[in-house]
């Protein structure tokens, strides 16, 4: 009996690609494969220099994305961006980052070494660069911002960036509109050369200092703006404002004469596309005298309260006055004196803000820790 004739079964067909996996395809050979992100990014961060601003912004600002810190006369915005500056040198620092240095484009003129290095500024690693004008200011930031070393830029202020057709005109020239149309083309070119960075691996973070302005007139809802328009909110991940109120402490100094003690200040968080906005503001208190009773050294902040009492709401202080999380089994005799000894030690303090700003991303349902491991400190 003749045997049967077995046929090969025909080979499964390779299923074809949908139209979006071509035209991704298609966009990574035309743009570049780092043109398509991850599903989910999560951006890491780096402190401020303020605790409560860290803490409502999830570890600080966002790197590699635009802030903007606005505030009216000596509401300290120059000295938050040198904090800043200090904190991203330290993270440098502590991780090896290769991008470890810093540019101040000093369009103001408000630049001050000593200020600097009085908040934490290594000033060996910052280059300080003063324009002649709004434009230059502009292509020298962006200029910068390609620049594989450099890890953060300062732009001192927007609301000095006379374009050129203004300081040539005469006086009475219109040219009211000429800052908001040179402040529309930065941003979108910034938000550009931002993304162009990402994809080759460099994470540059820009942060732009603005000046607040009463808007007269208005009635109802918010007076308040800034130079520059309003369509460069629009390209501003994270944007704080910062108020310094009238009230503040009254001291005497080591040589008997009656001085401020130190600053009640304020923020409001406007925008933050990197954290939930579920803290819209805070206050901290700045040193303004050598002699503080506080212990803070001048241009210090006294978070030690603060860390105290953020403590207390974490549960990480307890029975009589124990917070094992930083001191072991140590007891003290009253709360106070976990204040000074915070105080007295900058690292216990980085230690701390970590483990509560970590507590508050977890309890928002976020990891614990940005994707590189680091908050606040190693």
């Amino acid at each position: 009996m003749a045997r049967r004739k077995v046929e090969a079964e025909p080979e499964a067909e390779a299923p074809a690609a949908s139209e979006i996996e071509k035209t991704l395809a298609d966009i990574r050979k035309t743009h570049g494969k780092a043109c398509v992100g991850e599903r989910v990014q999560i951006a890491n961060h780096f402190s401020t220099g303020i605790f409560p601003l860290d803490f409502a912004l999830g570890g600080g600002y966002a790197e590699g994305y635009v802030a903007m810190l606005v505030g009216a006369e000596s509401s300290g915005k120059t000295t938050n961006a040198y904090r800043a500056i200090a904190s991203w040198q330290r993270k440098c620092r502590e991780t090896g980052c290769p991008s470890n240095r810093a540019v101040f484009v000093d369009v103001e003129g408000s630049y001050d070494s000593m200020h600097a290095e009085r908040v934490g500024v290594d000033t060996s690693l910052l280059e300080k660069i003063v324009p002649p004008h709004g434009q230059a200011a502009c292509d020298i930031y962006l200029a910068v911002v390609e620049s594989k070393e450099v890890g953060i830029v300062v732009l001192d202020t927007v609301a000095a960036c006379a374009p050129e057709k203004v300081l040539i005109n005469s006086l009475s020239d219109e040219t009211r509109s000429e800052l908001p149309r040179l402040m529309t083309t930065f941003a979108m070119c910034l938000t550009t050369a931002l993304a162009r960075e990402r994809q080759r691996d460099h994470i540059v973070t820009p942060i732009l200092i603005n000046q607040l302005r009463v808007m007269q007139g208005v009635m109802y809802g918010d007076n308040t703006g800034f130079p520059g328009g309003n369509y460069i909110n629009k390209h501003l991940p994270t944007s704080t404002v910062m108020f310094r109120k009238n009230k503040k402490t009254e001291a005497k100094d080591s040589l008997g004469f009656d001085v401020a003690d130190g600053y009640d200040h304020t923020f409001q968080i406007r925008k933050s596309k990197h954290f939930p906005e579920l803290i819209r503001g805070g206050e901290y208190f700045v040193v303004a005298s050598p002699d503080s009773a506080t212990g803070v050294p001048i241009a210090g902040i006294d978070e030690a309260p603060t860390l105290r009492a953020f403590s207390q709401k974490f549960g990480f202080i307890e029975g009589r006055f124990k917070l094992p999380a930083i001191f072991g089994d140590e007891q003290f005799a009253k709360l106070s004196d976990i204040e000074i000894r915070l105080t007295d030690d900058a690292t216990l303090r980085y230690k701390l803000s970590r483990l509560i700003i970590a507590a508050q991303r977890k309890r928002l349902g976020m990891p614990e820790l940005p994707p590189d491991g680091y908050l606040i400190t190693k």
